[in-house]
């Protein structure tokens, strides 16, 4: 068995290679692949990558290539439609292009201070295919010996400014003279001196002058800050009127210009001039707060980035534009005058929409639907409003009544309804002005019922939340709920999962239970500075039960328990972290790495962690050789119950994925995931559950290729998944195949996983 699926595939491989070549002429060969040899490991092979002017058909196996060559000169449109649109014609080796490749990266290299770098192309043929290789030598690269900073006359403060920045300096003593870092050097400067005011400064007016006479391997540069015109200095900014333009019009604006503007009905606030049509739909008081750009004060370049991204951050605007326009003054004034315009333009307040999905849980099939209602400026203060009434049915096996000769399928029934409330109103009873002004937090509130209709139990979920959320960057969001209440109720359960919930020592996390949580989240995503490598990650920490505990008056103890309103409460502090790096090898190729950390501690009043509050592995976004909530805790496999809802106190989780472009709408992915849960109290009666010394021995590994399509607006993805090791066997080694039988191996072992949107 295992030679003929071997032989199949490589008979796969030659059949698809045999018809990558057709359709060259006699002297054309097709590039079959492009590589770049170098010695220096600081230069950066990626980036050399982007000035090679031809590269070798994209996708795996060259599929698309092989599609191009199936589908073209066909009689049929359709047909050579899909060989334009989802195949790639062969690119063919082009000597002209070679050549202007080793230029380019001979530019490239001279620019980062390698001006004697060799570059030469080797070409070698096999039959009908090219290989490329570029051989790179960058020998002896320039560094900066001395920094010096000239200023034009009637420009000394330039030096004030610019001389205090230079612990900011991207040059610096004994660097390579790398011509990009003196150009972001430019920009950066360029920024300083207009966020000091200098409105009118651009790099234009900084040069640099390297002189490399009598230096072996160094050069003197030499940074020179130029006036305007001959003896003519530059000026500071201020600002004499700020306008704000709440819903503008740029079609009205262009069709009618001065007609439109004059038609606008005009409101003053604090300094402040209010432009709009018809109404004033927000509150003037609500925008100032994000504008930081202010009558009579100084231009500062920080302050109308500032202004932009808050201006943003209240996600009521599909348009947010600044100008300005200098009002003439006479030469002798020491500063020079301009008017702000700020144009808003909102999206549409108001939307309904029908969200219907299609479910697929361990086999179990089923739909479900939301009916979802938006405003994004409810109150005229820029409220965000989401009311959501969900729905969901599935046909699911009641494994508990189930017998071998009965096959019943249970439906599952699920409703309820979830609102969201969000203002840019910091409700707190006691803040600091300074943090309002600097973070703009938002306060959040939250209600959500839910009802469960599930074979085995019935039960209702009531959860209110309070919190705020702000950004401390453009890559730093904070979530902080100062109370969550999540009250549960069990209203009935079957004899039988009574029964079997109470041989557990986790039976309490069935129970009812009320749980008061606050919680603070951190998302850090560096993606916005670096798009080829960036981090993300999402940080939690919460605790329960200590608010409830100082009301003794409310506490009733019952048995082991105190009750509240009737019901336990637990108390407990959980924690993780998900930490995500994100590497793009090249334009069609992306490398994903991906490690979960998670625990959580029930103290005091419950020795178990509500199960809504547990951790569990496996499905779409977890190890995907397992079924969801099928893996773990540790080396524990229920083979009495076989209840597919495993979970626990502990959770480690370490994925990677090599993600890669197929044809235009289809991306490839190959991943191996490794991981698994554990309780944290010995005394948990599931054998081989404990977190102890030994649970790396308790690791699951699952190993897949996944397919992407990409639909632009959303992105469906199918992955298959096998096991390689499997804690629960009794073997030594944990590994799932065997020689005697890959087959049975393979069918029992492999599992498919559906989901929208990438797995992390």
């Amino acid at each position: 068995m295992q030679i003929k699926i071997i032989f199949f595939f490589i008979l796969i491989i030659f059949f698809i290679s045999c018809r990558s070549t057709r359709h060259l002429e006699k002297d054309e060969y097709l590039l079959n692949s492009v590589e770049i040899i170098i010695e220096n490991k600081n230069i950066s092979v990626s980036e050399l990558s982007t000035y090679i002017k031809q590269n070798e058909n994209t996708g795996i196996l060259r599929t698309n290539l092989w599609i191009y060559n199936t589908f073209k000169n066909k009689k049929w449109k359709w047909t050579n439609w899909i060989s334009n649109t989802v195949g790639e014609a062969p690119v063919i080796y082009d000597e002209n292009l070679t050549k202007k490749t080793c230029k380019q990266l001979k530019l490239y290299l001279k620019n980062k201070g390698y001006y004697y770098a060799e570059v030469k192309d080797s070409i070698f043929f096999n039959k009908k295919k090219a290989n490329l290789f570029f051989l790179i030598k960058t020998k002896k690269a320039y560094f900066i010996k001395n920094i010096k900073y000239e200023f034009a006359k009637g420009n000394k403060i330039f030096s004030q400014i610019v001389l205090s920045d230079t612990i900011n300096s991207l040059i610096k003593k004994n660097q390579i003279l790398d011509l990009d870092i003196l150009q972001e050097e430019r920009n950066r400067l360029e920024n300083v001196l207009k966020d000091s005011s200098y409105f009118r400064f651009s790099q234009e007016f900084i040069n640099y002058e390297i002189d490399s006479n009598f230096n072996k391997n160094y050069v003197d540069l030499k940074i020179n800050f130029l006036n305007i015109e001959k003896n003519q200095k530059h000026k500071k900014f201020k600002f004499k009127n700020i306008y704000v333009f709440t819903n503008y019009n740029s079609i009205k604006a262009n069709e009618k210009k001065q007609e439109y503007f004059s038609n606008l009905d005009t409101f003053f606030y604090k300094n402040y001039i209010f432009l709009y049509e018809k109404n004033l739909e927000i509150k003037p008081s609500i925008l100032i707060k994000s504008i930081f750009l202010k009558k009579n004060d100084f231009y500062s370049l920080k302050k109308e980035n500032d202004t932009k991204f808050f201006l943003r951050n209240l996600k009521i605007f599909k348009l947010i534009n600044i100008s300005y326009k200098e009002i003439k003054t006479d030469e002798n004034e020491e500063n020079k005058i301009l008017n702000c315009y700020i144009y808003l333009k909102p999206f549409e307040l108001q939307s309904y929409s029908f969200e219907l999905e299609g479910t697929n849980n361990s086999g179990n099939f089923g739909t479900a639907g939301n009916l979802v209602y938006q405003h994004k400026n409810t109150f005229n203060h820029v409220e965000f409003l989401d009311f959501r009434i969900k729905g969901a049915l599935e046909l699911q096996d009641n494994l508990l009544q189930k017998t071998v000769n009965e096959e019943k399928k249970y439906k599952t029934l699920e409703y309820g309804w979830e609102t969201n409330f969000k203002t840019p109103q910091f409700w707190f009873p006691y803040h600091k002005k300074i943090f309002i002004d600097k973070y703009m937090p938002k306060s959040n509130i939250s209600f959500l019922y839910n009802y469960q209709k599930r074979p085995d139990y019935t039960r209702k979920i009531l959860n209110i939340s309070y919190g705020y959320i702000w950004k401390s960057s453009q890559t730093k969001t904070h979530f902080f709920n100062i109370v969550e209440i999540n009250s549960v109720k069990l209203l009935e359960a079957t004899q039988k999962f009574k029964d079997y919930i109470d041989k557990l020592f986790i039976s309490d996390s069935y129970e009812d239970h009320l749980i008061s949580v606050s919680n603070y989240r951190f998302i850090y995503n560096n993606k916005i500075k670096n798009k080829n490598k960036y981090f993300h990650i999402i940080t939690n920490f919460e605790s329960a039960g200590n608010l409830i505990s100082f009301f003794d008056l409310l506490s009733k103890k019952e048995d082991r328990n105190y009750l509240v309103f009737g019901q336990k409460y637990p108390q407990y502090i959980k924690s993780d972290i998900d930490l995500r790096f994100y590497l793009k090898i090249d334009k069609h190729k992306d490398l994903v790495f991906r490690n979960f950390i998670g625990v959580g501690l029930p103290y005091g009043n419950m020795n178990v962690l509500p199960f809504e509050k547990k951790y569990f592995s496996g499905g779409a976004n977890g190890i995907r050789a397992w079924a969801v909530r099928s893996l773990g805790p540790g080396s524990y496999k229920d083979t009495l119950n076989k209840i597919i809802n495993q979970s626990a106190d502990i959770k480690i989780e370490t994925n990677l994925e090599y993600r890669f472009d197929i044809f235009e709408i289809l991306e490839g992915a190959i991943f191996i995931d490794a991981g698994n849960i554990w309780a944290i109290n010995a005394k948990d009666n599931r054998e081989g559950s404990y977190f102890n010394e030994s649970f790396l021995k308790d690791f699951a590994i699952g190993t897949g290729f996944g397919m992407r399509f990409d639909f632009s607006f959303f992105i469906f993805r199918i992955d298959a998944a096998l096991k390689i090791r499997d804690p629960s066997l009794k073997n030594n080694s944990k590994l799932v195949f065997k020689n005697d039988n890959i087959y049975k191996d393979l069918n029992n072992n492999l599992n498919f996983n559906f989901g929208i949107g990438y797995p992390f």
